[in-house]
């Protein structure tokens, strides 16, 4: 059981070094940058594109609207 126990200590101490190799002793490569850091900074990005996304989609529509509108057969 010991034995075990040293062996999965071991495998775990591997993966961390090897984890550290790749990311950083802290996981600092992984980190967002300062401007999506806190959640609500980036929910509030989030909102923000989705909200141009819908007024470019609306602006859209009403062009196309319009365009069909002065296409039509009297």
């Amino acid at each position: 059981m010991e034995a075990k126990a040293q062996a999965l200590l071991a495998d775990a101490q591997a993966t961390d070094e090897a984890e550290d190799q790749t990311f950083g002793p802290n996981g600092k490569d992984t980190d967002l940058p300062a401007e999506l850091d806190r959640r609500e900074k980036r929910l509030a990005r989030l909102q923000a594109a989705r909200a141009q996304i819908e007024a470019e989609a609306a602006d859209k529509a009403r062009a196309h609207t319009e365009a069909l509108a002065g296409c039509r057969w009297r």
